[in-house]
């Protein structure tokens, strides 16, 4: 319970303490006794430098060092990258249902079902899946989101961008953004190129061109390569892990308070029943029928099924915070959406802490 109670309070220090500095550092641009260093503890650069700290330093040693011990024979890890997949896939659809259900405008039912789709697996995933379920369940968590770059940016990324945000007058009226002015033609493009064989070629290319998502794969398959080589993982990487793991969400989640805006915008109670009972129902339920019938209860080790179950019940992705700002889509819904779903991990974890301990 202790664990359960210290990641209740790591998620919201971390962002709250995110959100002082960027009070601070807004409200005080250029004031420093740190000469040339103080441009890395600008409000633009110190989220970059956390997240670069923290996934490229900090978690591929935690990667690395977890998969050494993983129980591959019994882990079902082959069919974890298809159920994330598969999860995702089925919140977007569930998402663009209750778009047409609710009546909503093309570009906010847009910005509800990117948010339906898009996990936190990363920072919060893998920090709740240590905690719960120790080692194990979190050097699971990389082959689960195995595939979510490339839907995120290979699918969720084009589709808001083949969306022309509407003016008017209704319920959720496009919000003004000046980034659309300046990355219209680069959304364009993005869009083009996110569509057909061609597309998908440069996507990959794109993606493998990306030193996070290098440094992951690179990570996976050394932590692989060392656990079949039967080479016994030295234990003092159990205590070092104890550690890394929680720093390094602790680092991602100030660099994502960093990122909290200002304003705030109040949405219809329908819309949030209605994105709650994706988030907290039918996601799970799908996550659960899925698992079990690509027989994860079935294992000796249900460390996987747990992990599946786990993962489903984890808030809406700070990266869905970013199509609305690069295509002028409806920002106001996607942040209320975003901070809803993340507030009930107050009533998740304890349930999360007692089913699956």
């Amino acid at each position: 319970m202790a664990r359960a109670l210290f990641s209740l309070l790591l998620i919201p220090l971390g962002l709250a303490i995110g959100w002082v500095l960027q009070a601070v550092l807004t409200a005080r641009p250029g004031q420093s006794r740190l000469g040339k260093s103080a441009k890395w503890f600008s409000v633009e650069k110190l989220p970059v430098l956390l997240q670069k700290t923290a996934l490229l330093s900090l978690n591929p040693i935690a990667i690395i060092t977890s998969i050494w011990a993983l129980r591959l024979g019994a882990s079902g890890v082959a069919t974890l990258p298809f159920i994330g997949l598969g999860v995702m896939a089925f919140g977007l659809l569930a998402g663009f249902a209750a778009m047409k259900f609710l009546h909503m405008e093309k570009d906010s039912g847009t910005v509800f079902s990117l948010s339906s789709s898009m996990t936190n697996l990363g920072s919060i995933g893998s920090l709740v899946a240590f905690l719960i379920l120790g080692e194990q369940g979190f050097a699971l968590v990389p082959f689960y989101k195995l595939f979510e770059e490339a839907w995120v940016y290979g699918l969720c990324f084009p589709i808001a961008a083949g969306v022309r945000a509407k003016q008017g007058d209704g319920v959720f009226a496009q919000e003004k953004d000046e980034v659309r002015a300046e990355q219209g033609a680069g959304a364009k493009k993005r869009h083009k190129n996110g569509l057909g064989l061609g597309g998908l070629a440069l996507l990959a290319a794109k993606l493998l061109k990306d030193p996070m998502i290098l440094v992951s794969l690179a990570a996976m398959g050394l932590g692989l390569a060392l656990n079949i080589s039967g080479i016994p993982r030295p234990e003092f990487f159990r205590t070092l892990n104890a550690w890394i793991v929680p720093s390094g969400a602790f680092l991602v989640l100030v660099s994502i308070g960093m990122k909290i805006p200002k304003n705030r915008k109040k949405i219809p109670s329908p819309v949030v029943f209605a994105f709650l009972g994706i988030r907290l129902i039918l996601i799970p339920a799908f996550s659960l029928a899925l698992a079990t019938l690509l027989g994860l209860p079935a294992l000796p080790d249900q460390t996987a099924y747990k992990v599946v179950i786990l993962l489903s019940f984890m808030p809406t992705a700070f990266a869905s915070l970013i199509p609305p700002v690069v295509y002028g889509l409806n920002f106001g819904l996607s942040f209320s959406l975003w901070l809803v779903s993340n507030l009930t991990m107050a009533g998740t974890l304890p349930l999360l802490w007692i089913l699956l301990r």
